[in-house]
């Protein structure tokens, strides 16, 4: 069996594979007294493209390692935010993301409303103005 059957047999890609290059470990027993590894590149793409050279046959044991697109763990993170502010609930966020991003957000123009517990100071707001040069302060 070859690279490229071996995928058509498992289905194709799932969305989160890295499609240009796999791993490919081989192991090799020498007198039945060693077992030998052997680790290289395999480049999935042409071979699925018709490349014969790229389109490596496997042989029994092989392991074929497809890695997952870099990123692909951050799709769909978010961050809930709670508690006495104006618009509560779940946003978006990527990577590298400042917590002043993320809460000026719910407000939609750069400040988050806290609402401060009825027993502290009335009925007064609190804003929190985010400041996308990383000056975040009480406004």
């Amino acid at each position: 069996m070859t690279v490229s059957a071996l995928l058509h047999v498992a289905g194709d890609f799932s969305r989160a594979a890295y499609r240009d290059e796999a791993d490919l470990a081989s192991y090799v027993v020498l007198n039945g007294q060693k077992v030998l590894a052997n680790h290289s590149v395999v480049a999935l793409q042409k071979a699925l493209d018709g490349d014969k050279s790229a389109d490596v046959v496997l042989k029994p044991g092989d392991v074929v390692s497809i890695q997952q697109l870099a990123g692909w763990q951050d799709i769909g993170a978010s961050v809930t935010i709670k508690g006495e502010v104006e618009h509560a609930g779940s946003y978006g966020i990527v990577p590298g993301e400042r917590l002043s991003s993320v809460l000026s957000v719910p407000a939609g123009s750069g400040m988050l409303r806290i609402r401060p517990p009825p027993s502290c100071c009335g009925s007064r707001l609190t804003t929190w103005r985010a400041s996308t040069s990383g000056d975040d302060s009480p406004g």
